[in-house]
Protein backbone atom coordinates (compact mmCIF):
# COMPACT_ATOMS: atom_id res chain seq x y z
CA UNK A 1 0.00 0.00 0.00
CA UNK A 2 1.17 3.52 -0.80
CA UNK A 3 -0.70 6.39 0.82
CA UNK A 4 -3.64 6.00 3.19
CA UNK A 5 -6.13 3.15 3.25
CA UNK A 6 -8.18 2.57 6.39
CA UNK A 7 -10.88 -0.13 6.45
CA UNK A 8 -14.43 1.06 7.18
CA UNK A 9 -16.38 -1.21 9.55
CA UNK A 10 -20.07 -0.56 9.02
CA UNK A 11 -23.20 -2.65 9.08
CA UNK A 12 -23.53 -4.65 5.88
CA UNK A 13 -19.81 -4.54 4.99
CA UNK A 14 -18.10 -7.89 4.54
CA UNK A 15 -14.78 -8.39 6.32
CA UNK A 16 -12.24 -9.15 3.59
CA UNK A 17 -8.59 -10.22 3.53
CA UNK A 18 -7.69 -6.78 2.19
CA UNK A 19 -9.31 -5.14 5.23
CA UNK A 20 -7.40 -7.46 7.57
CA UNK A 21 -4.14 -6.64 5.79
CA UNK A 22 -4.85 -2.93 6.24
CA UNK A 23 -5.39 -3.46 9.97
CA UNK A 24 -2.04 -5.27 10.19
CA UNK A 25 -0.31 -2.46 8.35
CA UNK A 26 -1.42 0.09 10.93
CA UNK A 27 -1.18 -2.09 14.04
CA UNK A 28 2.17 -3.76 13.34
CA UNK A 29 3.98 -2.25 10.38
CA UNK A 30 3.57 1.31 11.69
CA UNK A 31 5.36 0.40 14.93
CA UNK A 32 8.14 -1.46 13.08
CA UNK A 33 8.69 1.48 10.74
CA UNK A 34 8.83 3.93 13.66
CA UNK A 35 12.03 2.24 14.86
CA UNK A 36 13.52 1.25 11.52
CA UNK A 37 17.31 1.32 11.75
CA UNK A 38 17.46 1.27 15.55
CA UNK A 39 19.89 -0.92 17.50
CA UNK A 40 18.96 -3.56 20.06
CA UNK A 41 17.65 -2.44 23.42
CA UNK A 42 14.80 -1.05 25.47
CA UNK A 43 12.58 1.43 23.66
CA UNK A 44 10.37 2.31 26.60
CA UNK A 45 9.21 0.94 29.94
CA UNK A 46 10.85 -2.16 31.47
CA UNK A 47 11.15 -0.38 34.82
CA UNK A 48 12.38 -2.61 37.67
CA UNK A 49 10.94 -2.62 41.17
CA UNK A 50 11.97 -4.67 44.20
CA UNK A 51 9.86 -6.25 46.94
CA UNK A 52 11.47 -8.64 49.44
CA UNK A 53 13.31 -11.21 47.28
CA UNK A 54 11.18 -10.56 44.19
CA UNK A 55 12.37 -8.46 41.23
CA UNK A 56 9.65 -7.24 38.86
CA UNK A 57 10.18 -6.11 35.28
CA UNK A 58 7.23 -3.96 34.31
CA UNK A 59 5.58 -3.56 30.91
CA UNK A 60 7.70 -2.27 28.08
CA UNK A 61 8.73 -2.21 24.45
CA UNK A 62 12.02 -3.72 23.24
CA UNK A 63 13.83 -3.83 19.90
CA UNK A 64 15.75 -6.99 19.02
CA UNK A 65 17.31 -7.33 15.59
CA UNK A 66 14.71 -5.03 14.07
CA UNK A 67 11.78 -6.85 15.68
CA UNK A 68 9.65 -4.84 18.12
CA UNK A 69 8.75 -7.08 21.06
CA UNK A 70 6.11 -6.30 23.67
CA UNK A 71 6.10 -7.03 27.39
CA UNK A 72 2.38 -6.70 28.07
CA UNK A 73 2.39 -8.02 31.62
CA UNK A 74 4.80 -7.77 34.54
CA UNK A 75 7.55 -10.39 34.81
CA UNK A 76 8.54 -11.52 38.31
CA UNK A 77 11.93 -13.08 39.08
CA UNK A 78 13.18 -14.37 42.41
CA UNK A 79 16.70 -13.42 43.46
CA UNK A 80 19.07 -14.23 46.31
CA UNK A 81 22.16 -12.50 47.75
CA UNK A 82 25.20 -14.20 46.18
CA UNK A 83 27.88 -11.48 46.61
CA UNK A 84 28.59 -11.82 42.87
CA UNK A 85 27.38 -9.79 39.91
CA UNK A 86 23.95 -10.83 38.65
CA UNK A 87 22.61 -9.59 35.32
CA UNK A 88 18.90 -9.08 34.68
CA UNK A 89 18.36 -9.77 30.99
CA UNK A 90 15.82 -10.56 28.30
CA UNK A 91 16.72 -13.61 26.21
CA UNK A 92 15.40 -14.04 22.68
CA UNK A 93 14.81 -17.12 20.52
CA UNK A 94 14.75 -17.46 16.74
CA UNK A 95 12.13 -15.78 14.60
CA UNK A 96 9.81 -18.47 13.29
CA UNK A 97 6.78 -18.50 11.02
CA UNK A 98 3.97 -20.83 11.95
CA UNK A 99 0.66 -21.51 10.25
CA UNK A 100 -1.16 -18.56 11.81
CA UNK A 101 1.56 -16.39 13.37
CA UNK A 102 5.15 -15.18 13.10
CA UNK A 103 6.64 -15.59 16.57
CA UNK A 104 9.77 -14.90 18.56
CA UNK A 105 9.99 -16.39 22.03
CA UNK A 106 11.37 -14.18 24.79
CA UNK A 107 11.94 -14.74 28.49
CA UNK A 108 13.64 -12.95 31.38
CA UNK A 109 16.32 -14.34 33.64
CA UNK A 110 18.87 -13.39 36.29
CA UNK A 111 22.27 -14.74 35.29
CA UNK A 112 25.81 -14.63 36.64
CA UNK A 113 27.10 -14.40 33.05
CA UNK A 114 28.15 -10.75 32.82
CA UNK A 115 29.59 -10.83 29.30
CA UNK A 116 27.52 -9.52 26.39
CA UNK A 117 25.38 -12.17 24.68
CA UNK A 118 24.15 -11.74 21.12
CA UNK A 119 20.80 -13.35 21.98
CA UNK A 120 20.11 -11.21 25.07
CA UNK A 121 19.53 -7.59 26.13
CA UNK A 122 20.69 -6.42 29.56
CA UNK A 123 18.21 -4.44 31.65
CA UNK A 124 20.22 -4.01 34.86
CA UNK A 125 22.72 -5.73 37.16
CA UNK A 126 23.42 -5.93 40.87
CA UNK A 127 25.79 -7.39 43.46
CA UNK A 128 23.90 -8.15 46.65
CA UNK A 129 25.57 -9.09 49.91
CA UNK A 130 24.00 -11.46 52.42
CA UNK A 131 21.88 -9.60 54.94
CA UNK A 132 21.65 -6.50 52.73
CA UNK A 133 18.63 -5.01 50.93
CA UNK A 134 18.71 -4.31 47.21
CA UNK A 135 17.84 -0.69 46.46
CA UNK A 136 16.72 0.88 43.20
CA UNK A 137 16.84 4.59 44.17
CA UNK A 138 20.05 6.55 43.61
CA UNK A 139 21.18 9.55 45.66
CA UNK A 140 23.08 11.24 42.84
CA UNK A 141 24.83 10.59 39.52
CA UNK A 142 27.96 9.12 41.09
CA UNK A 143 25.85 6.74 43.19
CA UNK A 144 25.04 4.75 40.03
CA UNK A 145 28.46 3.12 40.21
CA UNK A 146 28.02 1.91 43.81
CA UNK A 147 29.13 -1.71 43.56
CA UNK A 148 27.17 -3.39 46.33
CA UNK A 149 23.46 -3.71 47.08
CA UNK A 150 22.41 -1.18 44.41
CA UNK A 151 20.68 -1.79 41.09
CA UNK A 152 23.05 -0.57 38.35
CA UNK A 153 21.72 0.79 35.05
CA UNK A 154 25.13 1.59 33.57
CA UNK A 155 25.32 -1.50 31.35
CA UNK A 156 21.62 -1.48 30.42
CA UNK A 157 21.02 -1.50 26.66
CA UNK A 158 18.63 1.03 25.16
CA UNK A 159 17.61 1.21 21.52
CA UNK A 160 19.29 4.13 19.78
CA UNK A 161 19.48 5.02 16.12
CA UNK A 162 21.84 2.56 14.36
CA UNK A 163 23.21 1.20 17.65
CA UNK A 164 22.39 0.66 21.29
CA UNK A 165 22.87 3.54 23.72
CA UNK A 166 22.75 4.18 27.46
CA UNK A 167 19.82 4.65 29.81
CA UNK A 168 17.88 7.93 29.50
CA UNK A 169 17.54 7.76 33.29
CA UNK A 170 21.31 8.22 33.64
CA UNK A 171 21.29 11.20 31.31
CA UNK A 172 18.39 12.85 33.12
CA UNK A 173 20.25 12.45 36.43
CA UNK A 174 23.35 14.01 34.86
CA UNK A 175 21.29 16.98 33.64
CA UNK A 176 19.53 17.39 37.00
CA UNK A 177 22.86 17.78 38.78
CA UNK A 178 23.98 20.63 36.55
CA UNK A 179 21.19 22.84 37.91
CA UNK A 180 22.60 25.78 39.80
CA UNK A 181 25.95 25.59 38.00
CA UNK A 182 27.32 27.67 35.15
CA UNK A 183 26.46 26.10 31.78
CA UNK A 184 27.56 29.03 29.62
CA UNK A 185 30.03 26.62 28.01
CA UNK A 186 28.52 25.97 24.58
CA UNK A 187 29.23 22.24 24.67
CA UNK A 188 27.43 21.84 28.00
CA UNK A 189 24.37 23.86 27.05
CA UNK A 190 23.96 22.10 23.68
CA UNK A 191 24.25 18.66 25.28
CA UNK A 192 21.84 19.49 28.10
CA UNK A 193 19.26 20.86 25.67
CA UNK A 194 19.32 17.54 23.83
CA UNK A 195 18.82 15.65 27.08
CA UNK A 196 15.87 17.79 28.15
CA UNK A 197 14.36 17.37 24.70
CA UNK A 198 14.51 13.53 24.74
CA UNK A 199 10.92 13.24 26.02
CA UNK A 200 11.60 9.82 27.52
CA UNK A 201 13.36 8.49 24.43
CA UNK A 202 17.02 7.58 24.08
CA UNK A 203 19.86 9.82 22.93
CA UNK A 204 22.07 8.77 20.01
CA UNK A 205 25.31 7.20 21.25
CA UNK A 206 27.44 9.26 18.85
CA UNK A 207 26.07 12.48 20.37
CA UNK A 208 27.15 11.39 23.85
CA UNK A 209 30.58 10.20 22.68
CA UNK A 210 31.17 13.47 20.81
CA UNK A 211 30.23 15.57 23.87
CA UNK A 212 32.56 13.60 26.14
CA UNK A 213 35.43 13.94 23.67
CA UNK A 214 34.92 17.69 23.25
CA UNK A 215 34.39 18.40 26.95
CA UNK A 216 37.38 16.39 28.11
CA UNK A 217 39.69 17.30 25.23
CA UNK A 218 39.96 13.81 23.79
CA UNK A 219 39.65 12.35 20.27
CA UNK A 220 36.18 11.09 19.41
CA UNK A 221 36.10 7.31 19.90
CA UNK A 222 33.65 4.48 20.41
CA UNK A 223 33.08 4.05 24.15
CA UNK A 224 31.56 1.22 26.15
CA UNK A 225 28.62 2.01 28.44
CA UNK A 226 31.02 2.02 31.39
CA UNK A 227 33.39 4.42 29.60
CA UNK A 228 30.49 6.71 28.70
CA UNK A 229 29.38 6.82 32.32
CA UNK A 230 32.93 7.52 33.58
CA UNK A 231 33.31 10.27 30.95
CA UNK A 232 30.07 11.90 32.09
CA UNK A 233 31.25 11.73 35.72
CA UNK A 234 34.39 13.65 34.70
CA UNK A 235 32.37 16.17 32.67
CA UNK A 236 30.06 16.79 35.62
CA UNK A 237 33.05 17.40 37.88
CA UNK A 238 34.34 20.00 35.41
CA UNK A 239 30.97 21.76 35.38
CA UNK A 240 30.91 21.87 39.19
CA UNK A 241 34.57 22.85 39.33
CA UNK A 242 33.82 25.82 37.09
CA UNK A 243 31.43 27.25 39.67
CA UNK A 244 33.95 26.76 42.49
CA UNK A 245 36.62 28.56 40.46
CA UNK A 246 34.21 31.46 39.90
CA UNK A 247 33.57 31.65 43.65
CA UNK A 248 37.30 31.73 44.36
CA UNK A 249 37.83 34.53 41.82
CA UNK A 250 34.90 36.50 43.24
CA UNK A 251 36.18 36.25 46.81
CA UNK A 252 39.69 37.20 45.79
CA UNK A 253 38.52 40.36 44.00
CA UNK A 254 39.23 43.56 45.93
CA UNK A 255 37.94 47.06 45.24
CA UNK A 256 40.34 49.89 46.05
CA UNK A 257 38.84 53.39 46.49
CA UNK A 258 41.11 56.45 46.70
Amino acid sequence: MIGLKIPVFEKGNILTQEMLDSMKAYAVDAIQLSYEGYGNGIISGCEITITDNLLTIHKGLVNYQGNICFITEDIELQYQPTDTWNVVKLVFGELSKELMFTTMKMYAEISERTEHEASAIEIARFRLQKGAVLRTAHRNFQDYETEYDTLSMIEAEYAGYRESTISPQLLYQFAEETKGYDISNGMDSAFLLQIWNMKGESLNRKVIETYIAARLGRPVAHLSNREIYEGLVEALKKIKQGKMEQEVRRRSTRMIID
